[in-house]
Formats: structure tokens, sequence, C-alpha cells
């Protein structure tokens, strides 16, 4: 134990505890990465989209690790392993919309959210493997019979997207 000098004030005594503070590695490229998660949602309604237009989520909650790009809505991994993704898009009332989880261009979820008279959401969720520069995100889905005219997604958020890192894979 320490004796601590009668001249010594709180503020020495803080500063010495903050000089001896534990660091953990950290950092945001290669194997410093100790964590990946992100959430994002859309503040404001998305209008006139395309088919297999990107669906934006502009407000970002959390971007641990730092890969969710909220400019393109696209998350690019920064280490590889497996990943979990879920999405909540929230349809107007009295319209449909079909949307996809895709990976590298590729479809891999496909979620439906519409009613004839009122809101509706919906969601759904995936585990998948990716790679440093695998592409995750979310777009309109190819349906012309339901994902035509003014295609709209609701915002304010209502509408989310988010993953994070199950377990490395190097």
């Amino acid at each position: 134990m320490k004796i601590i000098p009668e001249t010594c004030t709180k503020l020495d005594i803080y500063i010495s505890i903050a000089d001896r503070r534990l660091l953990i590695p950290g950092g945001t490229t290669g194997t410093n990465i100790n964590s990946v998660a992100f959430s994002a949602t859309m503040t404001k309604h998305q209008e006139n989209l395309g088919i297999n237009q990107v669906v934006l989520f502009d407000h970002v909650i959390t971007n641990a690790g730092s890969g969710f790009d909220p400019v393109s809505g696209i998350f690019r991994p920064p280490v590889s392993g497996l990943y979990f993704f879920t999405v909540v898009i929230m349809s107007h009332a009295g319209e449909d919309i079909e949307t996809e989880i895709v990976k590298n261009g590729t479809p891999l979820l496909n979620t439906y959210s519409g009613d004839s008279t009122t809101w509706n959401q919906g969601s759904q969720s995936i585990v998948v493997h990716l790679n440093v520069g695998d592409d995750v995100y979310i777009h309109i889905h190819n349906n012309p019979q339901v994902n035509d005219g003014n295609i709209r997604v609701y915002g304010y958020n209502w509408s989310s997207f988010s993953g994070f890192l199950i377990s490395r894979i190097d």
C-alpha cells in the first residue's frame, strides 16, 4: 500500500489514477478491429425509387468498425467473418413494396411490406459469411407487379438496416 503525502490534493490523486489506466488496443483497420456493428435508420421518406436502386439509411446510430456508408447505403466489412443483418422496411398506407438484402450484387432474401388500407412493415434477417471487400445493401426488388410507379419507402425512423459481426474468420 502506497502512503499518500499530506500535501497531495484530490486532483493529484485523480491524475495519478488516470495515468495508470489500462489501454486496450483498438483501431479501425485490419487485425486491430475488436467489434463491428452498425445500425442506421431513414429520416425522410424515399420516393421515386427504381428497380434495383439501393435504399439509403441516412441516420447512423452506431458504426463500430466504420463499415457502413450512409451516403451509398452499403456495408463493407473491415474484417472477414460471420455477420448478422436485419432490415425493416415500412410501406406507405395503401402501398406495396418489395426489397432485397443483397451481397455483391446477388439477392439473398426478399422483404415485402404492404396493405390495402394502412401502413405496414416487412422485415428479414440473415447470417452470412463475408470477406473484406464484400458489399451488403438493401435494394428495390425487380418485381414490376408490386414495385410499379412511384416506389416509396416510409422514413421518419420507421425503416432501418442493422448488422454486426458474430465471429471473425481469418
